[in-house]
């Protein structure tokens, strides 16, 4: 292969914005922190899975831009008891699609417009804990979680559909902290999840 016939790309850039805040209440019983965002990125570069019956993945150089903002709040209820909880809401673009398109590629290859792969638009996580001390023998600690993620689009072209996990766990602590003993289970509704690798 001569060097003409290899495709390059200019450098991939990206300018980001974001403010923040954090703080708490209730005399430091109630911790937060929140933070809005806005990035552009020109010539990004991404892979993307294609082919059939074996797919291979495929550079792909694009702009986008993208916008969110997150929260999470942690909050002692009691000496022993933790609730915590966080949400994400994320809106991506591709602004212009295969910059320089591979070899064969059609209009319907094009993906200006559409958001990026693997960017579910809104997340969000719940969590508790409490914790029992066992004079002198330790602790047990308790803790379940819930998370949820929005459908999206995968780096296949197709689309991954909204999906939650609930997982839970209790443990022993020794009183050094050196042991723990635990039980544990995850995805407990046996929630059925695509998973791809990649990015987009």
């Amino acid at each position: 292969m001569c060097s003409s016939d290899l495709t390059s790309y200019d450098a991939e850039e990206v300018m980001n914005y974001e403010v923040g805040l954090k703080g708490e209440l209730l005399d430091g019983a109630l911790q937060y922190s929140s933070a809005a965002f806005f990035y552009k990125y020109d010539n990004l570069q991404t892979l993307e899975l294609v082919g059939v019956p074996i797919p291979s993945y495929n550079l792909r150089n694009a702009d986008a831009e993208g916008k969110g903002f997150e929260v999470e709040v942690a909050w002692m209820l009691t000496d022993n008891w933790l609730l915590a909880g966080n949400y994400s809401w994320l809106d991506t673009e591709y602004t212009k699609y295969n910059i320089i398109p591979a070899a064969g590629e059609t209009a319907a290859d094009d993906r200006t417009g559409e958001p990026r792969a693997e960017s579910p638009k809104n997340k969000f996580a719940v969590s508790t804990q409490y914790t029992w001390p066992l004079s002198g023998n330790g602790q047990i600690v308790a803790r379940a979680d819930y998370t949820w993620s929005d459908d999206r689009i995968a780096v296949t072209d197709g689309e991954v559909p909204d999906y939650g996990l609930a997982n839970a766990r209790v443990s022993w602590f020794s009183q050094d902290a050196k042991w723990e003993v635990g039980l544990w289970g995850t995805n407990l509704t046996d929630e059925e999840v695509l998973t791809l690798f990649g990015n987009g």
